[in-house]
């Protein structure tokens, strides 16, 4: 995931997921790229990927989440 700030300050969340094939063949998409509003806080960010997650029904199978390193993303570790 990497969170970004336009110059305009709106927070912009885009959601890659990667994941490997039954047939052992890596693959991934851009799963969302969301609007985060203004008082976009670690607690807005963390709810916005739970709500991905399950809107995929892929809780029981994420292994892992990384991040670019802006201190908002940080907080959610």
């Amino acid at each position: 995931m990497d969170m970004w700030i336009t110059i305009s300050s709106l927070g912009i969340l885009a959601v890659t997921i990667h994941f490997i094939k039954d047939n052992w063949q890596f693959d991934h998409f851009v799963s969302d790229v969301l609007y985060i509003p203004l008082s976009y806080t670690a607690l807005a960010i963390k709810d916005s990927i739970i709500k991905i997650v399950s809107e995929l029904n892929i809780a029981d199978r994420l292994i892992g989440i990384t991040s670019d390193n802006e201190a908002k993303m940080l907080v959610l570790t």
